[in-house]
């Protein structure tokens, strides 16, 4: 009888690709066929004998890592080496001395004023962003700001505002009625800034002005170096949007 002819090699009778010889001519033919329509392409592909495949382009470590959002560190043991010199340096620079110095002591003089000082740097991660020295004297109604500072490199994003509600926080849990705090009658912007947030003229508030005002009220001396401004703690600490 007559051989039977080969089988046929079109669609309707491919050959098994699952292993074997026949899968690996298959990919042979395949990737010859697509180098001789898009060679560019197929040798990009490292379809031609000899070519290499192009390694993925790295992804940034900065898409794919979370951005870590700033936090309050307490001025105690706890604070890094690098965040407390970095404080300290800003201190010297904004306030003339170490503001943090005494921050954690127990000294005779603090316990005879009956008064409790704290302090907390915000930072991200490593980087440095600010800190604030605040405190109480017992039997006072109000929580006292007596320093805070922003590294002048990260001024405008909020870090301010960040330092000034954690002062609204201990001031809840401390059950004080008020934040307290001063600012020179120089520093036009900052004034803007506690106005803003809704501080008062302390002063005038005392001497029974329902409406203290701000700036704060005429009837302060032209020799005046700072204002002594507070916030009830009830409100929150927000600015508005422009």
């Amino acid at each position: 009888p007559p051989a039977s002819p080969p089988p046929a090699m079109g669609p309707e009778a491919a050959p098994d690709t699952d292993g074997g010889p026949w899968a690996e001519l298959a990919e042979t033919l395949e990737g010859l066929d697509l180098a001789e329509k898009k060679p560019e392409a197929a040798k990009a592909r490292g379809e031609l004998p000899g070519a290499k495949v192009a390694p993925s382009p790295p992804v940034a470590a900065a898409a794919t890592a979370e951005v870590e959002k700033p936090s309050l560190i307490p001025v105690d043991g706890r604070l890094p080496p690098g965040l407390a010199k970095a404080a300290r340096a800003l201190s010297e620079a904004e306030f003339e001395r170490d503001t943090l110095m005494f921050l954690g002591s127990r000294s005779t003089t603090l316990r005879a004023m009956s008064e409790h000082w704290e302090g907390a740097v915000l930072a991200q991660g490593e980087r440095f962003l600010g800190f604030i020295v605040l405190g109480r004297r017992d039997g006072s109604a109000a929580l006292t700001v007596k320093h805070l500072a922003v590294d002048p490199r990260e001024r405008r994003r909020g870090h301010g505002l960040r330092l000034l509600q954690h002062a609204r926080q201990r001031c809840l849990e401390l059950k004080l009625p008020r934040i307290a705090l001063t600012c020179k009658v120089d520093k036009e912007e900052s004034l803007r800034f506690y106005k803003a947030l809704g501080f008062v003229d302390e002063a005038a508030r005392w001497q029974g002005d329902e409406n203290p005002g701000f700036p704060p009220s005429d009837w302060q001396s032209d020799g005046l170096s700072e204002y002594w401004l507070s916030c009830s703690a009830d409100r929150e600490l927000e600015l508005k949007k422009s």
